[in-house]
């Protein structure tokens, strides 16, 4: 209400920087209620924000943040990319298309804009923690492909990022066991910290050699005793 009374008090004033001051009240409004999560409402603003000046960067870069929260990716990638257009090293433009590109699936895009965003601050925490997310994501894609390799170099990439990443150590594993390179498994996972999961990795493992020594005797079995054992179930 205060703001509103504000508003009408500079309108009356000086009509010209009232629009100024209306555009700013509606991306504050826009802002509190994305974060309410109520998205039609906060649609309604940044696009009112817009009608009044069409060539506000700012109000384009609320709108597309709407849009992603609302998870409306398509809109936002353009929303973002059109900002981009406008202002190309935009930030949170850039962290913002990442984003929605990820969340959409083109995991090689959102790659792209996180790598180079990252290549101007590398230590950046919450770019690291979000790339590291999208290499995990990257490499279940491709082993649901087949591409092993490719699925392990992403995990590379993530563990680079963030060595004690759960997720891309887990996946890393079951690579390495899944080729019998079980020295360089034990390696790993004698470099984890946390005493209990180093357990649970170490019993994980022990099963795993057990289990392919299994599948190594048996293959070296004559045939006829093989089968004889596999009638036995």
């Amino acid at each position: 209400r205060e703001a509103a009374a504000a508003l009408a008090a500079a309108r009356r004033a000086d009509p010209d920087a009232a629009g100024d001051a209306e555009v700013v009240l509606l991306l504050a409004e826009a802002e509190a209620a994305k974060r309410g999560r109520r998205y039609g409402e906060a649609l309604d603003a940044a696009r009112r924000a817009l009608v009044l000046e069409p060539d506000n960067v700012d109000a384009r870069l609320a709108l597309a943040g709407v849009y992603a929260a609302a998870g409306q990716h398509g809109d936002a990638i353009a929303a973002y990319e059109t900002v981009l257009d406008a202002r190309p090293g935009d930030v949170v433009a850039r962290e913002g298309l990442a984003g929605a590109l990820f969340a959409s699936g083109d995991l090689a895009a959102a790659a792209r804009v996180y790598d180079g965003l990252l290549d101007d601050a590398p230590q950046a925490a919450t770019l690291r923690a979000s790339r590291t997310s999208l290499a995990v994501a990257e490499a279940g894609q491709a082993l649901a492909a087949g591409r092993v390799g490719a699925a392990e170099r992403a995990l590379d990439r993530a563990l680079a990022l963030d060595p004690g990443n759960r997720d891309a150590l887990a996946m890393k594993l079951q690579i390495m066991a899944g080729r019998e390179d079980f020295a360089g498994a034990r390696q790993r996972i004698a470099a984890v910290s946390d005493r209990t999961w180093r357990r649970e990795l170490e019993s994980w493992l022990a099963v795993e050699e057990g289990v392919a020594r299994w599948r190594a005797d048996r293959n070296a079995l004559p045939a006829a005793e093989a089968l004889r054992l596999a009638d036995q179930g």
